[in-house]
């Protein structure tokens, strides 16, 4: 099995804390390589919370069981704001991460749905190979994801856009069910079918809202230092910059860590003295006696969203993908004035997925799976390829007959040993041009061959980025029952935020 170079997937600051973590490590809490299960255990609050919604979602026997298991030590965490149908393949790779750390440290895996969120755009979204890219979406409201829903019609038109844009195979009418069984309400359904595709493997998936009551202490410190946590998240950035990083967060400094909800949708909320929203204004104490009296109306920012998970959760691991790392590393200060225990960040592993047709490319024309990033570089490689032994061959040939002429031309006369060589210089010119030429000529030849080499740049290589970041495992579902079975086998022996070439069908 091999694996993708780190610098082909990460650059600066992720990609240190990879290959060399010494030199980030003073901005982060725990050294991931050296994980120390903790013990803490997680309230029995919390846990009839959690419990009470896995059984809601359908959730496996194993989950529940390892629910109760949260009585013993610290869970390993991963999240992700809810997505169409699970999102991008690296949602997946996220949850698979957190199973295995989870089982090398003897503790259980949860996914934080973070249903607070609200970005539409980013997530009512699928992309689907098929021969081209296209893309499936449903129509979705701006406005937290735990109060949103897809119509009757919109979950429909999901389901016949992937019947068509897939092939007729024998799994693909049990993995479409998957889809018509589940909730219409957004985040619901994510959760749901993150939970079904790992239900062997007993992932226990929670939602924010479910925790209000318990998250008021936090809120209560927030809302005393309302503008702390944005100038340390700030602070660690501006030095993270002098370090010759970018900074991942950027925030006002006049923002607060936390939104109110105001008729169903998120508000921003600012601080000078007072407390603003649009156009109200709140004391500090009558913030309080809001957050006491509507705990459900009060929801996380970028930057309080893991400091409440990990306040309830007492996570003793994340799995981050590396834009999180990027953004951790601007956390450390903010869980320490809030006395919140930030966990050790296990950079999440990741895949590139070859099926079949794609490896029949790779084999056809000897090429590396990197190569494919680049296919107008690569088809002129091929096409220069037929041609090139051939002219080169021949130029040295040609090269050799001109030399015989130069050297017998300048014994006659030595005035004409620049002439001599001009005339060489022309000649190989010329043939470097005709070569062009007939590379130009070959390529229209083969233009079916090259075709095949786009289609599989565009398999694994999709808008010129990882396959992970855009494409969506219902499509791989459907060719392959077993996708997430071989995922997870294949990550099993993976170092943290390895990058895996896998194989998929025969």
């Amino acid at each position: 099995m091999s694996s993708l170079d780190p610098s082909l997937y990460l650059s600066g600051l992720p990609l240190d804390y990879l290959t060399n973590f010494s030199r980030v490590a003073s901005y982060f809490s725990a050294d991931y390589q050296r994980i120390v299960p903790k013990k803490h255990a997680v309230s029995d609050e919390v846990i009839s919370s959690i419990e009470r919604y896995n059984r809601e979602i359908g959730a496996s026997s194993l989950v529940l069981e390892n629910v109760a298991r949260l009585q013993e030590r610290s869970p390993v965490v991963t999240g992700q704001q809810p997505c169409l149908l699970t999102g991008p393949l690296f949602v997946i790779y996220k949850a698979l991460t957190a199973v295995l750390m989870a089982e090398k440290c003897g503790t259980v895996p949860v996914f934080w749905n973070a249903s607070e969120d609200d970005d539409a755009g980013e997530v009512n979204h699928i992309w689907v190979h098929n021969g081209e890219l296209e893309e499936v979406s449903v129509a979705l409201e701006p406005r937290p994801f735990f109060t949103a829903t897809i119509s009757v019609q919109e979950k429909t038109h999901l389901i016949t856009m992937l019947t068509e844009l897939t092939p007729p195979t024998e799994f693909r009418q049990t993995t479409l069910n998957m889809i018509t069984a589940c909730s219409r309400d957004f985040s619901k359904m994510f959760s749901q079918l993150l939970s079904s595709l790992c239900s062997e493997y007993g992932l226990i998936m929670v939602e924010p809202y479910l925790f209000c009551e318990q998250t008021v202490p936090l809120y209560e410190e927030l809302i005393a230092h309302p503008l702390k946590a944005v100038a340390l998240v700030h602070k660690a950035g501006s030095s993270l910059e002098k370090m010759g990083y970018k900074r991942q967060v950027h925030k006002q400094a006049d923002m607060c860590s936390f939104f109110l909800l105001r008729n169903g949708y998120r508000h921003s909320v600012t601080y000078d003295g007072m407390f603003h929203v649009g156009s109200e204004s709140l004391t500090t104490g009558e913030m309080l006696a809001h957050l006491h009296d509507h705990p459900d109306q009060v929801v996380s920012s970028v930057i309080s969203r893991p400091l409440v998970q990990d306040f309830l959760l007492s996570t003793g691991a994340y799995c981050a993908g590396p834009g999180e790392v990027s953004y951790f590393a601007q956390m450390k200060g903010v869980y320490e004035f809030f006395k919140v225990e930030e966990p050790a960040i296990v950079p999440r592993l990741g895949a590139t997925l070859i099926e079949p047709k794609v490896q029949k490319v790779l084999d056809k024309y000897a090429l590396e799976v990197p190569e494919l990033r680049e296919p107008e570089k690569v088809v002129k490689s091929i096409v220069k390829g037929n041609t090139g032994d051939f002219f080169e061959a021949q130029k040295r040939e040609v090269l050799q007959i001109m030399n015989g002429i130069q050297e017998y031309i300048t014994h006659v006369d030595s005035s004409l040993k620049k002439a001599g060589a001009a005339m060489t210089n022309h000649i190989l010119q010329d043939l470097d041009k005709l070569e062009d030429k007939t590379a130009s000529a070959l390529k229209r030849k083969n233009e079916d061959a090259l075709q095949q080499v786009v289609k599989a740049s565009s398999n694994l290589f999709p808008h010129n980025t990882l396959q992970e970041r855009m494409l969506n495992i219902f499509q791989y579902l459907i060719r392959y029952n077993t996708a997430v079975e071989t995922i997870y086998d294949s990550f099993r022996d993976a170092l943290p935020g390895e990058h895996l070439i896998l194989y998929l069908g025969d």
